[in-house]
């Protein structure tokens, strides 16, 4: 991503944890959603055919439960980014908030509804299944969804936010839009990354080899430590220190 200015976008099966995202839990178990599609196996191909890129928001790399999960329990790093650059990103996609539910999605319910904030439409799954393959769009739009509904009792403090390259974005911009043996690629729009911020255990190998790519880049650079903060209680934070 630093060296070559790009995103990264996981097909949902490449993702490591098996209940986020996965086909085999927000799709599959719906027998009579699947039936009226023709199969699983179509649907478990045009499901996957879904990038996803995943965010977090927060003023400062501070969550010790992303340093641990994500970072290799500080041997990695944090990145941080412009959301206004992220944006304008080109194909258009939209940075999207997670939503985080007590109650998986029905899918055999055909007239439960669904919608995004940056789209006027509402949807039916009923229109979806009537739509396709004639209309992908419609069942599309409901994967994308899936791939933003989250089980509220395991990821809610991730307070996640996702941008996904849909069948649709991912056939009008194939010129764009690079696929690779994981998901795809996408470029970045310059001065997307705001700053790097380094885990107090990262090698030094590691660290020399980001920061050599980072020359002739105007990106500041940090290190996060775990520290004891002093309150009105004791509690673990992160100190945050320029290099």
């Amino acid at each position: 991503m630093l060296k070559d200015n790009q995103l990264f976008f996981s097909n949902p099966s490449n993702f490591n944890d098996p209940f986020d995202s996965s086909f085999n839990l927000l799709v599959k178990p719906y027998k009579k959603f699947c039936d009226a599609l023709n199969g699983i196996e179509k649907m478990t191909n045009l499901f996957d055919r879904q990038g996803i890129c995943c965010f977090t928001k927060s003023s400062k790399p501070h969550n010790k439960h992303f340093w641990s999960l994500y970072a290799e329990t500080y041997s990695g790093f944090a990145l941080e980014f412009d959301e206004d650059e992220l944006n304008d990103i080109y194909p258009p996609l939209h940075l999207s908030r997670v939503n985080y539910f007590d109650e998986p999605m029905n899918l055999d319910n055909f007239e439960t509804t669904f919608g995004f904030d940056y789209i006027d439409e509402i949807y039916t799954v009923q229109q979806c299944i009537d739509a396709y393959p004639y209309d992908p769009m419609p069942l599309d739009r409901l994967f994308q969804y899936l791939l933003l509904y989250k089980d509220k009792s395991i990821w809610q403090n991730e307070v996640e936010y996702r941008m996904l390259i849909g069948e649709i974005v991912r056939e009008h911009y194939k010129d764009r839009i690079i696929p690779n043996s994981h998901g795809y690629l996408l470029n970045l729009p310059q001065g997307a990354i705001k700053s790097i911020t380094f885990g107090y255990k990262i090698s030094d190998t590691h660290k020399s080899e980001i920061l050599e790519i980072l020359k002739g880049k105007e990106i500041p650079v940090y290190i996060a430590t775990p520290d004891i903060i002093r309150t009105t209680t004791f509690h673990w934070g992160i100190t945050i220190k320029p290099m």
